[in-house]
């Protein structure tokens, strides 16, 4: 795939989807999966996803063991036959294949959206940003955390103006917290740089 088939958001997912397995961290897989478990949760008899969205967000910032996170689930309400797909073990390969089988499982979302995650998540793999630390301030970090933690993103244009205040002058990075049409989640390429997260 070249950087134009990827930016191309009528490419086919699947494809994209690859180039998503080659360049995210286990944790950004799992939190690309905790979204559309998330969206999931909406389907009539999906009580697993209720209950499993808040884990799998946590398993991607505290990767924990099988009886670890087996614990956790015994006090949670379901008969867990999706447990596999949502907690494979803690390899690359494992949790891009648990992302694909839960994009397979329609109708999670549809296919405008999920390349709309990947390019969120991943941002553009072909021409990455070089983040300066000069621009991780303490206010940036401040905003970054605040979003992160709340899960609200409303506050993306002002992290924008404090990484310009800070001289950041990637239009990629100002461009992306000020595109009013861009869905932000757990994730965020961003978000992940000011944070300093992988």
């Amino acid at each position: 795939m070249t950087e134009d088939e990827w930016l191309d958001r009528g490419d086919p997912y699947p494809r994209q989807l690859a180039v998503v397995q080659d360049y995210a961290s286990v944790r950004k897989l799992r939190l690309m999966a905790a979204v559309l478990v998330k969206i999931g949760q909406t389907q009539a008899g999906n009580e697993e996803s209720k209950c499993c969205y808040d884990l799998i967000e946590s398993v991607a910032d505290a990767p924990r063991t099988w009886e670890e996170i087996g614990a956790e689930l015994e006090s949670r309400p379901g008969n867990w036959r999706f447990t596999r797909i949502l907690f494979p073990p803690d390899d690359r390969r494992s949790v891009a294949m648990a992302l694909r089988k839960l994009v397979a499982m329609s109708p999670i979302a549809p296919i405008p959206f999920i390349i709309d995650l990947m390019h969120e998540v991943i941002g553009n793999p072909f021409w990455p940003v070089v983040f300066s630390p000069k621009w991780r301030t303490s206010t940036a970090v401040a905003i970054a955390q605040g979003m992160y933690e709340s899960r609200d993103f409303s506050a993306m244009p002002i992290l924008a103006d404090a990484l310009q205040d800070a001289g950041c002058d990637s239009d990629d990075v100002l461009n992306h917290c000020r595109d009013q049409q861009q869905v932000h989640v757990r994730g965020c390429w961003v978000v992940d740089l000011v944070l300093g997260k992988e």
